[in-house]
């Protein structure tokens, strides 16, 4: 027969382990929530001198290229995931702005995070880099979704 000072015991170390768990995982999604916040307070400033860029004709974009590219070190490693997201989601004039934002501030010498947790994930866009400019590699399942959802292809 199991003592009742054993059970007891147990009980305590299994309640211990709960609250323990409980707690590293409030401390993760705090730190995680502070770090989201810490970087939109980051990127703030500048996102609408981005969002300008997509959408300014080619004769302003070179004052906002040149503006874009002068921000300091901190601001860009917190603006660079979504300018790379961006890139994926954008075409023509739009991408073109981003691939020369690229080149003025320098190719990364690392995957952003984001397209590193798609490529750890396989899952969604990856970003590339060849020669002097980002292409974007979509998986296969991804063609076949759009394909599907716009009903054409190519």
């Amino acid at each position: 027969m199991i003592s009742t000072g054993f059970v007891t015991q147990a009980l305590l170390f299994l309640l211990a382990v709960v609250l323990m768990l409980s707690l590293l995982t409030a401390a993760v999604r705090g730190a995680r929530t502070y770090r989201r916040r810490r970087r939109e307070r980051i990127v703030a400033p500048v996102r609408g001198l981005l969002l300008e860029l997509l959408c300014a004709a080619e004769d302003e974009q070179s004052e906002l290229l040149g503006r874009l590219a002068r921000i300091e070190k901190r601001t860009w490693a917190a603006l660079e995931p979504t300018v790379a997201a961006m890139l994926g989601k954008v075409s023509g004039r739009a991408r073109t702005a981003l691939v020369r934002l690229y080149e003025l501030r320098g190719l990364p010498t690392r995957p952003s995070p984001a397209s590193a947790a798609a490529a750890r994930f396989g899952e969604g866009e990856q970003l590339r880099f060849s020669g002097s400019s980002p292409t974007v590699r979509r998986p296969r399942h991804c063609a076949v979704c759009s394909t599907t959802a716009t009903g054409r292809c190519g």
